[in-house]
């Protein structure tokens, strides 16, 4: 969908590139960008969004460079990691507004849009509440709903569970989940492994601005080395499933979820049950 050529970035004040990429993002998928603090992941992010241009090199989407950067804007939505940094008018619907009117859209659309968007992110009590009043958690949920009002093919997302606790988090990632059925292509920078092992369908990996790992996250993570090598580390459930002896594993693969975890003990086949 969308591909890095030779991209360099140098951060003004600076001499050195802070990226120097060649990768793609597939479509269709949802991707995950993995590394360290400072391993490039944010300006990776904002390369893809227009946000800012590149020193050298270009970018394509699908294969052909867009022709303005309203194109862009209209094909790519980014979530900050930070939604404070991105909200900007008094109230929830004004917020969500505000894109569809910078899009110059006509204003019978403007008020369909909103309403659905309002619906979609059950944000309909909230739709006049001034933003201050919400709970950090609150305002990245307004933040996604006004970027998916642009109705985006790819989206963007910056450490986007940052903020929330265990109920918020569940409920954000039913919404991506929804989006990404709908048709949108989901790109997530995250420090969360084990978010990354049970979400991704395809990971990217930064060290030092440079793509160091690009692969289905099926075949990433089947091999654990991959991820002490680029001292990631390895997702707990992936661990604590090598940890058991290899009869109760019975071949099978490692769950990406708890509800797979317990998946595989209430079969009657499952090795556990047979050894007890």
């Amino acid at each position: 969908m969308l591909a890095f050529h030779g991209v360099r970035y140098t951060y003004p004040g600076t001499s050195q590139p802070v990226v120097d990429l060649d990768c793609t993002i597939p479509s269709g998928q949802k991707t995950v960008i993995l590394g360290h603090n400072g391993s490039g992941k944010s300006t990776l992010l904002l390369l893809a969004a227009g946000l800012y241009a590149c020193t050298q090199g270009w970018l394509t989407w699908r294969g052909e460079r867009l022709a303005s950067l309203r194109q862009w804007r209209r094909r790519v939505g980014l979530v900050f990691q930070n939604p404070e940094h991105q909200l900007v008018a008094a109230t929830v619907a004004e917020d969500i507004s505000y894109g569809l009117c910078n899009l110059a859209l006509p204003t019978a659309e403007i008020h369909r849009r909103l309403a659905q968007t309002l619906t979609d992110f059950d944000l309909q009590a909230w739709a006049h509440l001034p933003l201050h009043h919400l709970s950090l958690g609150q305002k990245r949920r307004v933040a996604l709903a006004g970027v998916m009002a642009l109705q985006p093919e790819l989206l963007l997302l910056d450490e986007p569970t940052t903020y929330l606790d265990y109920r918020q988090t569940q409920a954000f990632l039913r919404q991506l989940t929804r989006i990404h059925r709908e048709g949108t292509t989901l790109v997530m920078a995250t420090h969360d492994l084990d978010l990354a092992y049970a979400w991704a369908d395809w990971v990217l990996v930064l060290d030092r601005g440079q793509v160091v790992q690009t692969a289905p996250a099926a075949e990433f993570f089947a091999d654990g080395r991959i991820g002490q090598e680029e001292q990631l580390g390895v997702p707990t459930l992936w661990a604590a499933w090598y940890a058991l002896p290899a009869p109760w594993r019975a071949d099978r693969p490692p769950p990406k979820t708890i509800v797979d975890w317990q998946s595989y003990w209430s079969q009657p086949d499952a090795g556990v049950s047979q050894k007890t």
